[in-house]
This record gives C-alpha cells, structure tokens and sequence, in this order.
C-alpha cells in the first residue's frame, strides 16, 4: 500500500513524486526500466530527454512508445495533492498544495490578496455613500427610530468588515508573503490559516452585511409594498451567494451537502484544531496506488468503475469510494 505523506513534513498535503521505474511501471512500459538503469538515468535527467533521445536508448522500441514516455516524462514527476479526510482541511490544503506544485504559492496568494482587495474597495465606495446618507424619516412619514437605527449599524458594519478586508488583502499582498521564506511559507500558513484567511472572513462577512443593510434601505425609503419585497429580494440575494459559493466547493473539492458548513468554516479560518492532526485521505491512497497518477484527473463515475474492476482492489470494501462517488471524488476532483 502507498505509504500517504505525513501532512506536516516539508511540502504538506501533498504526495512525492514517484521514481523512474514507478512511473513507467504504471504506464506499462515498466519492461524498459532497465534500460534507463543501465544508462544511468533517473527522474530528472529523464524528463531532458527528447523522442531523438529515447530512441537512441531504446532502439527496439517503437516510435509510438517513445512519443509517449517523452509525454510522460513531463508530467509524472510532480508532487500530487494529498487531501485531507477533514473537511474542514480540504480547502486549505487544496489551494497550499497546489501553490507548492506550481512552485509559487506566494504568488498566488498575492494574487487572491490583490481580487480581495479590488473587489472590497469596489463595493467599500457605494457603502460609505449610503452609510453617510442620513433618512431622516420613513417613507410613510414616521420617525421609525428602530428601523433607522438598524440600517445605520448594518451600514456601520459593512463598512467596517469591507474597510478590514481591503486592509487585509494590501498586508496579505505586500508583507505576509515578504517576510517567510517560501520553502518555509507552505507549513506556516497552515499553521496560521486563521491569520491568512483573515481577508476572505472579512469579505464574506462584508459583502454578507451589505446586502443585509440593502434590504433595511429598502424598507425605510420605500412604501409598504416595495418595501418588504425589495428586502426579501436582498434575503435571496444572501442565500444565492451562499449557494454558488457552495456549489463550487462541492464541485471542486468532492464534497457532500453535509460537509459544506465545516469545510466553509475552514476556508474562513473559524476550524478548530491543527492540521498537524490531520489524515490524508486513505481512499485517496490506495486508488492512486491501484490505478496510477492519472487517477487524479478522472470524473468520479470513471474512478468508481476503475474501482470495480480494479485487480489489486478486488475483495476489498469499496462502500466509502464507490458509494459516495456521486457525492464526493476521491484526491479533490469532478
């Protein structure tokens, strides 16, 4: 069985990349392994090698075969996620891993930084305006103290919330990512995710409050009948960008309906627990063990079928992949 990485060595959530002869085993060209040991040639002088120079190491081999390798040799020899049993972690460990695949999380948490920080200064401009916006009265003419006094908070509150996210996203941006090494920044957001989720918590919390304070608007300027449909149309407002987020996080991470508060509450920092103490995901390990890296990439209907029929899986309890595939896709993808 493939051992899982443990989930705080030096590039956490994430699987090594396997070795020459693993590689080709798993591709079926495993019989040319020695070949490649004779000539001295291991995983990264093998992913130089051109179709030209396979042939020349393989003369027996048809030109098919060495097209293929020359493919493979690109791509096999890359870490893979290992994601999380944890919903909580899932998110998280997703988005640090693969910024350790592509050799720049830095840059991409700058980037999500940079969205963060254009999207909340956007939305901070029409808040400030409505928030300095003083209704003196209601539409029909009363002082409608309480109502007043709601909006004014809910607008207090969106400001302050969008205000703390744009902040954030610059301190994220320019300074976070400055001061740790990036052979080192991969364990310490993890280890302080609360502090590096601050921007997404604060925009959520932001945008959440002023489509909350859109509604109290709605029911102090306009008349009785405006006023009641123009907020319950900020409700669904609320509730559709709750949905799409989750929409996405069940999609993209494998998640089942049930999972979704927890692995939102970790995407946002509030999870408990270090990821110190996190499992990798065995289902994850065995089925990539069993059909290869390609798994990876697959559509849960294919993994489910492949497990099935899989030799070496044969016998086994399939019930937490195979029936929660429709649900759920083992290693974080659809």
């Amino acid at each position: 069985m493939m051992e899982p990485a443990p989930p705080h060595d030096g590039a956490p959530f994430t699987r090594p990349a396997p070795s020459l002869e693993q590689a080709l085993a798993l591709h079926g060209f495993a019989w040319y392994a020695p070949a490649f040991q004779a000539a001295q040639i291991d995983a990264e002088l093998a992913q130089t090698m051109t179709a030209a120079d396979l042939r020349a190491l393989l003369p027996e081999a048809p030109l098919g075969h060495c097209l293929r390798m020359q493919l493979l040799f690109k791509e096999a020899f890359q870490r893979q996620p290992a994601l999380p049993a944890s919903p909580a972690w899932r998110m998280p460990a997703m988005l640090v891993a693969q910024g350790q695949i592509s050799g720049n999380l830095a840059g991409s948490y700058e980037k999500w930084c940079d969205n963060v920080v254009i999207f909340c200064s956007l939305q901070l401009g029409v808040v400030i305006e409505f928030w300095m916006e003083l209704i003196p009265e209601c539409e029909d003419g009363t002082s409608c103290e309480t109502l007043r006094m709601v909006d004014f908070i809910c607008w207090t509150i969106a400001a302050s919330f969008l205000f703390m996210a744009a902040f954030s996203g610059f301190l994220g941006s320019a300074l976070l990512t400055q001061l740790i090494r990036e052979e080192d920044l991969p364990v310490f957001m993890l280890r302080n995710w609360a502090l590096f989720s601050i921007p997404a918590l604060t925009a959520t919390l932001g945008t959440t409050c002023s489509c909350a304070a859109m509604g109290t608007r709605a029911l102090v300027t306009l008349d009785e009948t405006n006023g009641p449909i123009g907020a319950a149309a900020m409700g669904l407002l609320i509730l559709s960008m709750f949905a799409f987020f989750w929409r996405i996080l069940i999609r993209c991470l494998g998640l089942s309906v049930s999972e979704v508060p927890a692995a939102q509450l970790g995407f946002l920092g509030l999870q408990c627990g270090s990821f110190e103490d996190v499992e990798p995901d065995e289902c994850c390990s065995d089925f990539v063990e069993a059909e290869g890296p390609r798994a990876l990439s697959m559509h849960h209907n294919e993994k489910a079928m492949l497990w099935r029929r899989s030799e070496s899986l044969r016998g086994r309890p399939p019930d937490r992949f195979c029936q929660q595939a429709p649900k759920r896709a083992c290693c974080g993808t659809m």
